[in-house]
């Protein structure tokens, strides 16, 4: 075990370096009341979105554009990203940091909606590759529902999962760290899924 967790947090994300657009996003995220996947959850993102060959990916909570970024740089060839958030103009400024890091437009479809609802309207095991930035109060609702929209061998990515540190404190018990630990308990007895204690958290669930 490390004797100095914080230290080699911030050496990671020094070492895991991002783009200038991806820099940007982070910038301008609290412009837009927008909490950023981090620099080191990105680069696992864009690596995990390539080991798995994904081809159509589904993101949930476009932001200003950081975890959008990340997916597609791990896109192949021909693959499509559907982005839904629910404020219109954070996903104008996903789409222009996109364009400026090279990103065709027409890989790119944006969704203005909540999550619940756009959810329902997308086909059962139709996508590779599932991501979920919601508000995390909702992921005990959302979290079960993206994951049947992923294929069979497919895989779900949660970000914040760990609420930066307050999940794994007993002591903290607002609705936000309570809904995260139904979230990871509902998952426990699964074999395929792994929670990873980077930046907010990742979950990782194959399906």
């Amino acid at each position: 075990m490390s004797r100095n967790w914080a230290a080699d947090s911030h050496y990671a994300s020094r070492f895991n370096t991002a783009t200038a657009a991806e820099e940007a996003a982070r910038t301008i995220a609290a412009d837009y009341q927008s909490a950023p996947l981090g620099a080191t959850s990105a680069r696992l993102v864009t690596m995990l979105v390539k080991l798995t060959g994904a081809k159509n990916v589904v993101e949930l909570g476009t932001g200003t554009g950081a975890s959008t970024l990340a997916i597609l740089a791990g896109l192949g060839p021909g693959g499509m990203l559907t982005s839904v958030d629910i404020d219109r103009e954070r996903q104008s400024v996903a789409a222009e940091l996109a364009e400026v890091a090279g990103f065709k437009a027409h890989r790119i479809r944006f969704i203005q909606g909540f999550a619940e609802s756009v959810l329902s309207r997308l086909s059962p095991g139709g996508y590779d590759f599932v991501f979920v930035d919601t508000d995390p109060a909702g992921f005990p609702e959302i979290v079960p529902q993206a994951l049947t929209k992923v294929r069979s061998g497919g895989l779900l990515v949660v970000n914040d999962a760990l609420g930066s540190g307050t999940v794994a404190d007993p002591a903290t018990r607002d609705a936000t760290s309570t809904a995260l630990r139904r979230v990871l308990a509902d998952l426990q007895d699964s074999p395929n899924r792994v929670l990873l204690p980077v930046d907010a958290g990742l979950l990782a669930v194959r399906h």
